[in-house]
């Protein structure tokens, strides 16, 4: 069974002497609004694709052995969440696990750190020939029985939260008004990734 990613952008924002967390996300409309208990706008995640590598690098969900270590072990949801954060979580109930979150800055200092990994999938076999001259693949599966693949291992440095900080950064500069680099870091406790999982 598949496990898939559902996360939340926060900001941190002082108005009027009161400083709060809020959310920095985008919602569109749900076509199935009306139907069951679904609500009538849905967030547009921000980082909602199923990358394994990923999620061991956030918290080691899904991790494949100790090669990989996270920024944190799963931590829960923030004191201090955003009340639609809140009810989101609560309407997945225990279909939701490994709750966690992590501020930009987290992000840019481990991607700073990242350290070769070991990685084993399916590549065809053009591409096991190329890795026997060190050209690492740019794809591979876990499984396939499709004809033409090999099951190899290698070494990489697999950046796989790079969109991930792309997206907080762009969204520091938005709603923290960052306008540039510096701005960014000063500001990068101030911008966090709420997340969980099913599966």
């Amino acid at each position: 069974m598949g496990c898939d990613i559902h996360g939340f952008i926060e900001y941190k924002k002082t108005v009027s002497g009161k400083t709060e967390w809020r959310s920095g996300d985008y919602f569109k409309k749900n076509e199935y609004f009306g139907e069951d208990d679904e609500p009538e706008f849905k967030v547009v995640e921000a980082f909602g694709n199923r990358n394994y590598f990923a999620f061991a690098q956030l918290c080691g969900v899904r991790s494949r052995g100790k090669d990989i270590e996270p920024i944190s072990e799963p931590k829960g949801l923030p004191d201090d969440v955003t009340n639609y954060v809140k009810s989101e979580s609560e309407r997945w109930g225990c279909d939701g696990h490994s709750h966690s979150f992590v501020t930009l800055r987290q992000v840019i200092d481990y991607r700073k750190n990242l350290k070769p990994t070991k990685v084993t999938g399916m590549i065809s076999e053009d591409d096991a020939k190329k890795l026997s001259y060190g050209i690492i693949p740019e794809s591979w599966c876990q499984w396939t029985n499709q004809s033409g693949f090999v099951e190899k291992t290698w070494e990489d440095k697999v950046d796989a939260l790079y969109n991930l900080e792309s997206v907080m950064r762009s969204r520091a500069k938005e709603f923290l008004r960052c306008f540039n680099d510096d701005q960014i870091l000063e500001q990068a406790d101030n911008i966090r990734f709420v997340f969980w999982f099913d599966n």
